[in-house]
């Protein structure tokens, strides 16, 4: 493994408004279905469980496995889209055909930061936001996945 480079003074965080998902089995090129408003759940906990030695107060907190919460993509509602046909497949028809993600942290000049790979992913919900006359919001759909694991790709130039 790499390691990373020291930070220098001239750097500055990415931003996390530019960004680009690949959905395995779906068009490679940028399409609508890698255009999301939003996506969250990149989080992995390891799991413990306590160990108390005798005669002693404190416990150990000894690792146990790793969780993954449930991953969230949001975008406008995209009426006709392979992604919209695989949610519904799961959800109105109860055939999963897991798939693999990537998510990509772009530049402004379309260079990928970082990215994050998600193995095994399923749909389990979508949604789609609330109709509202008094409002001229867009309609946002949501899918939520559950999925295997993920690994983060570092990408140093």
């Amino acid at each position: 493994m790499n390691p990373l480079p020291a930070p220098s003074f001239g750097y500055h965080p990415p931003t996390g408004f530019r960004f680009l998902v690949h959905i395995e089995g779906l068009p490679a090129v940028v399409t609508p279905d890698s255009w999301f408003q939003e996506v969250s759940g990149l989080t992995a906990t390891v799991e413990t469980e306590n160990y108390r030695e005798m005669g002693r107060m404190e416990p150990h907190h000894l690792p146990s496995g790793i969780s993954f919460s449930d991953l969230t993509l949001k975008r406008g509602l995209f009426v006709d889209s392979a992604l919209t046909t695989w949610c519904r497949m799961a959800i109105e028809n109860f055939v999963f055909h897991p798939k693999d993600l990537v998510i990509q942290l772009i530049n402004g000049q379309r260079e990928t930061l970082s990215a994050w790979r998600i193995e095994g992913a399923i749909p389990t919900s979508w949604s789609v936001s609330s109709f509202n006359a008094e409002s001229s919001s867009l309609v946002i759909e949501s899918l939520t996945l559950k999925y295997h694991r993920f690994t983060f790709q570092p990408i140093i130039n």
